[in-house]
């Protein structure tokens, strides 16, 4: 960084503009309209709309200009990641709420399915296995905002909205 005073830390797109002044305007806006709208103590499917919501953000392809110090180049769809990280490390406040929200999605939801549901069932009944999967392809399910497997269907719903994962550092990932 350099001898600019650090913004106040509730300010999105300052941060946005002292961390990566490079950085369109409008990339600070929207993460900033994304961070002042969720709700980390409401519902469960609000919050779920907001990890939504952060992970098309964070999926976005448009290049933007990070600084040198940066730890991925800003032609990477994990430049994105790097910026929220960053605005996370300056800013208690949002690292706070943003905390409290995925916390509250993992305590209200199981991941059974998520870890469990593979391959065929032990009965091995194959009609009715074809039958049963053919059915929950054709019938709509009804949502069921408390499991994990459905919110990693909706937050990835294909190879390509998980491409910035796979290009991040693995380091800026844990962080």
């Amino acid at each position: 960084m350099d001898a600019r005073a650090l913004p106040d830390t509730t300010d999105v797109k300052g941060l946005v503009k002292y961390l990566a002044p490079g950085v369109p305007d409008v990339v600070g806006a929207e993460l900033e309209r994304m961070l002042t709208s969720m709700q980390p103590a409401g519902s469960l499917a609000s919050r779920l709309d907001t990890l939504e919501r952060l992970c098309l953000w964070l999926a976005t392809d448009r290049a933007i200009d990070l600084p040198a110090a940066a730890a991925v180049t800003g032609k990477t769809r994990a430049a994105r990641l790097w910026l929220l990280v960053e605005v996370l490390r300056a800013s208690s406040p949002w690292r706070g709420a943003l905390s409290r929200l995925f916390c509250g999605v993992l305590v209200e939801s199981t991941a059974l399915r998520l870890f469990s549901r593979t391959g065929l069932p032990a009965e091995l009944r194959i009609f009715s296995e074809a039958a049963d999967r053919l059915a929950r392809k054709l019938l709509p399910q009804p949502p069921d905002d408390s499991d994990l497997a459905a919110l990693a269907y909706r937050l990835f719903p294909d190879s390509a909205s998980s491409a910035w994962l796979e290009e991040a550092p693995p380091g800026l990932i844990i962080e």
